[in-house]
């Protein structure tokens, strides 16, 4: 019989504790935690189902944005590809497109797709606004591009997991200032959103921790006035959310980041934003990695919503 925190765990995550990754001392292990979080670089070229390319974006400093694209091998129809703009977690400090192509790839296929992953800037060596800016210099190249690569720029959608959820909230906030080039949705994955987010009596015990979430947004924020900071630095800070796409977002009851999700649930409803809210009862911080009932579930709902936004928005009906 589980007991403590183990107790608040759904069954089919406990077998899952000991294989979780160590995060911690994340201060100290860094570049080790880096390398766990890292993964390998995918196979490029046409693997018989999807093709995924390496494309480099320029920034305006003369560096560039790595970035992996993938796309179905067969187009059953003439009309442009509709877009997933993903951006991957790793507390704003570890992360990268490599480990989640897999993620990506598998929804390009069941989706009829196309895909970029931004390997956007990580902190502390890349603080505020560096990881954002190359996230909205991947969703402008998309729009920009959008003829060449055969894309839909009126369909492309956002999904952010964990600080990269942070990072796709913030870019939408942000491109909320032209409506016209605004993405069709928005899909957040237990995205971490708030830097005043305090220790939890049950929740942020596995996986993330209150002392990771400090590191993460110290690191994040380290040349920001924290008394007062940029609206788009700290998006879970900003009170007005009018104005916004249709919104999935998903998190686990017992992840450190359940209350600032759930507060941000409430501010879009009372602003009439189109929200589905799914809380999965004993999934903690990264479920959606993990074989389990909650991932079962939350990777069906957010399939179909994202194939209700891209019918939903074509470009030029």
């Amino acid at each position: 019989m589980a007991d403590g925190a183990l107790a608040k765990v759904a069954p089919d995550l406990r077998r899952f504790i000991e294989l979780l990754p160590d995060l911690s001392d994340i201060a100290g292990r860094l570049a080790e935690i880096r390398g766990v979080l890292d993964g390998e670089p995918p196979s490029l070229g046409d693997d018989g189902e999807a093709v995924t390319s390496e494309i480099f974006i320029d920034r305006p400093d003369g560096t560039q944005l790595r970035c992996l694209f993938c796309r179905p091998s067969a187009v059953s129809s003439d009309r442009p590809l509709p877009v997933l703009l993903h951006v991957h977690g790793g507390g704003y400090v570890a992360g990268s497109a490599n480990r989640d192509h897999d993620i990506v790839r598998k929804a390009v296929i069941a989706l009829g797709c196309a895909a970029l992953i931004p390997d956007y800037r990580l902190a502390p060596e890349h603080p505020y606004p560096e990881p954002l800016d190359d996230v909205l210099l991947s969703y402008r190249w998309l729009r920009a591009q959008a003829p060449a690569l055969g894309i839909d720029a009126g369909r492309i959608a956002l999904r952010g997991v964990s600080a990269g959820g942070g990072l796709a909230y913030a870019a939408t906030l942000k491109l909320r200032e032209d409506p016209a080039s605004a993405p069709c949705f928005l899909l957040l994955v237990f995205p971490m959103l708030d830097d005043r987010t305090e220790p939890h009596a049950h929740n942020g015990v596995y996986v993330w921790t209150h002392d990771n979430n400090q590191f993460g947004w110290d690191s994040y924020l380290a040349k920001v006035d924290r008394s007062d900071p940029p609206p788009f630095a700290v998006p879970g800070r900003v009170e007005d959310v009018s104005g916004l796409p249709p919104i999935f977002m998903t998190t686990g009851a017992i992840d450190l980041f359940a209350g600032e999700n759930l507060d941000l649930a409430r501010r879009l409803v009372d602003a009439g934003i189109a929200l589905e809210m799914h809380v999965y009862p004993g999934a903690y911080h990264g479920f959606a990695l993990i074989p389990c009932e909650a991932t079962q579930a939350y990777e069906q709902a957010a399939m179909a919503a994202l194939t209700r936004a891209f019918a939903a928005k074509i470009d030029g009906e």
